[in-house]
């Protein structure tokens, strides 16, 4: 019962800072897990973060829905990756994070949001709001590709837990996401950005 409550806390602190910055979360959470539990294949780990971040952006994507920040025709475009519009370099781009969301498990929105603000100029708040919605739905189909592989056959309950708390604290961070200021969340995305470096650094370099 205790370690339900911590997975759920857990979920609750990745869903509220995932879903402010629009990037899903994973980028924590698979650190966590890899920490946790070692000996676990990567496709478990991976699997167990693509579904939490699947929970947390469907959560996210509702709540920015409701404040009418979310750029769906773009969000569906760059999600698709496959209509004849007029965003082709964001298609572009979503096709390639699309695979590293799959791939990585860790959601892609920490790369999403920069390109989506530097590169196809959106304003800060509605990028991190349309990550979200295209994180619904990249990693939701992820997911469902890992449940096929039976990648969370033995870990269900536990990604059901963080999930759980995940989809708390989306809410949470939709909330906040109204009183805290673009730049605020340009920094944040930041230090995102700075730790899954590190991460990757030392994954390769050091094999952890």
């Amino acid at each position: 019962m205790l370690a339900a409550a911590a997975f759920v806390a857990l979920g609750i602190g990745i869903g509220t800072l995932g879903t402010l910055i629009g990037a899903g979360g994973g980028f924590i959470l698979l650190p966590v897990l890899a920490l946790l539990f070692p000996a676990e294949p990567t496709g478990t780990l991976t699997a167990t973060s693509l579904a939490v971040v699947a929970a947390n952006a469907t959560s996210g994507a509702i709540a920015y829905g409701r404040q009418r920040r979310i750029d769906v025709r773009s969000g569906l475009a760059f999600a698709v990756a496959t209509l004849q519009v007029e965003l082709p370099l964001g298609i572009g781009i979503s096709f390639v994070i699309g695979f590293a969301s799959s791939l990585l498990g860790i959601g892609g929105g920490f790369i999403h949001v920069p390109a989506l603000i530097a590169v196809l100029g959106f304003p800060v708040h509605i990028a991190t709001a349309t990550s979200q919605f295209v994180l619904a739905i990249m990693a939701t189909v992820g997911t469902i590709t890992h449940l096929a592989a039976g990648d969370l056959a033995d870990v269900w309950p536990r990604a059901a837990y963080i999930a759980l708390g995940a989809v708390g604290g989306a809410q949470i961070g939709a909330r906040l996401s109204t009183r805290v200021r673009g730049t605020v969340i340009v920094r944040l995305l930041a230090a995102a950005l700075m730790l899954v470096a590190v991460r990757l650094a030392a994954q390769g370099l050091l094999g952890i």
